[in-house]
């Protein structure tokens, strides 16, 4: 599961992700302090707003990634320049069309958000927003590249060294301005120069591929365009799913708690950001195993289940249990929420992240289509019950209607995995199901031992039990296949 360029995917991955938490921090305080909680919600509003704009990806990007997992896997450079064309150019297409419909957004800025006689400066900062997105669509294709080839350190490094020196410059602005404005300038500005030494190391490592001479496949061509047909319900649900909550906490709870939410959610994201950059450390040479004849595909289905369990168990105990005593620490406890908001959301990565094998089964055997059932109703669900639920209970039932349709794409996921012809059976229910009940023992107990916070000393030792609650359920695996697999894989050098 994990060769060499997998293991530097994962520890960049980690320091990527502890910088971007001592980083993260440092700069909210500055971003609570200098632009307020207004300010704050109105970001949360656009940012989802522009992850709707993303489903006029219409599941294209999807299918070039998988196309080129594949010519990867192959190691036919000829079909890599091929497919990468393609994906370029089709992906301006994408580019053109958010400008075309975020421009339409901008005139009605109403429909997203309560305006509030701040419409003229809502519009420019939707615009930067807009401005932002269609720059990503542009600049992707390189670092996409680089990822399906394993290679998703490059551009980890390319954000990390961006994101230290910009961090001061953010700083130093927000101190001496307090815009937003100036503050989204900078963040595009940020991300450009990522994008440039990306450009460079793709250079660098694909030298010996003519991308400018790449011969056209329509045969390719097609079926990417019939894969990404297959994707977009899914996508598009899926996009949907994922994008509500700030929109429907802004209409129905106010912008004011999107803005108290966002403290949250940012500890959140960068919880689902170090798990991201760990499990996509693997994902790619997994999406390559499930795509080889002779590979021992559930041994692998198995010992990446083992590998989610251990640290989407740690990173939900984390946060169930350390979340608001660092708020309340950091930002005052003016800032804290319901006790209940930080469980489900929680739990909402809890489920994410259990079901991430058999998604990737279900990606790398070409079954993606096969989920529309499940996205759909995972989508109907989470606005319907978000609305309805958000009435009754506010932020509390938004978060509440999340879990429970993150629920029905994970029973989905599951289905499609066992059917997929890898061998998965009763034994590998069963593993999925010890490691549940081990994670909700884990919250009981761990929940129990957590001391009273009066300072960031107590907080630390809270840590530290969280930690070893963790560690000791994951050594009653000591002995287990799974357990000797991935020590081994972790530590064991390259011969030769």
């Amino acid at each position: 599961m994990f060769n060499e360029d997998a293991k530097k995917n994962m520890y960049s991955g980690i320091l990527y992700q502890a910088c971007t938490l001592i980083v993260g921090f440092l700069l909210r305080k500055y971003l609570v302090d200098y632009l307020g909680i207004y300010n704050l919600g109105v970001t949360g509003v656009f940012e989802n707003a522009m992850a709707m704009l993303n489903l006029l990806d219409f599941g294209i990007g999807s299918a070039c990634m998988y196309y080129l997992y594949k010519a990867f896997a192959k190691e036919n450079r000829e079909q890599v320049a091929t497919v990468y064309v393609y994906f370029r150019k089709i992906y301006r297409k994408v580019a053109l069309a958010i400008l075309v419909i975020g421009l339409l957004v901008l005139l009605n800025i109403q429909l997203i958000i309560d305006i509030e006689n701040n419409r003229l400066f809502l519009q420019l900062v939707f615009a930067l927003f807009l401005l932002k997105a269609v720059l990503n669509h542009l600049l992707i294709c390189p670092r996409t590249c680089l990822q399906c080839d394993g290679k998703r350190y490059i551009g980890t490094v390319a954000d990390l060294g961006s994101m230290i020196v910009f961090a001061f410059i953010k700083i130093y602005f927000l101190t001496k301005t307090g815009s937003l404005v100036i503050y989204l300038i900078i963040l595009i500005i940020e991300m450009l120069m990522a994008v440039l030494y990306i450009y460079y190391r793709f250079i660098k490592e694909y030298r010996d591929i003519d991308f400018s001479n790449a011969k056209r496949d329509e045969q390719i061509e097609e079926g990417i365009a019939a894969y990404s047909r297959s994707l977009a319900v899914s996508n598009i649900n899926f996009f949907v799913y994922s994008s509500t909550d700030n929109i429907v906490l802004s209409k129905f709870c106010g912008t004011v708690i999107v803005g108290y939410m966002s403290n949250y959610y940012m500890i959140v994201n960068a919880v689902k950001g170090f798990l991201t950059q760990v499990t996509s450390a693997v994902e790619a040479n997994l999406i390559k195993n499930y795509n080889v004849d002779h590979m021992d595909k559930k041994a692998e289905y198995d010992l990446s289940m083992f590998f989610c369990f251990v640290i989407s168990s740690f990173c939900g105990v984390c946060l169930y249990n350390l979340t608001d005593p660092f708020i309340s620490l950091y930002f005052g406890q003016g800032f804290v929420l319901d006790k209940k908001i930080i469980l489900f959301m929680s739990i909402a990565l809890l489920i994410a992240y259990f079901k991430k094998p058999s998604s990737t089964v279900v990606i790398s055997r070409k079954m993606v289509n096969r989920e529309i059932p499940f996205t759909v109703s995972m989508m109907v669900t989470n606005i319907v019950l978000s609305i309805l639920l958000s009435y009754k209970l506010g932020p509390v039932g938004v978060l509440l209607g999340t879990v429970i349709s993150e629920s029905i794409l994970f029973i989905g996921d599951e289905i499609l995995a066992y059917n997929s012809g890898i061998g998965l059976g009763k034994d590998t229910l069963i593993k999925k199901t010890i490691y549940i009940l081990i994670v909700v023992l884990e919250y009981i107990i761990s929940s129990r031992l957590m001391i009273s916070v009066g300072s960031y000393f107590d907080w630390l030792i809270d840590l530290v039990i969280c930690t070893l609650v963790i560690a000791a359920f994951t050594l009653l695996f000591f002995r287990t296949e799974e357990f000797k697999a991935l020590i081994g894989y972790m530590f064991r050098k390259k011969k030769g």
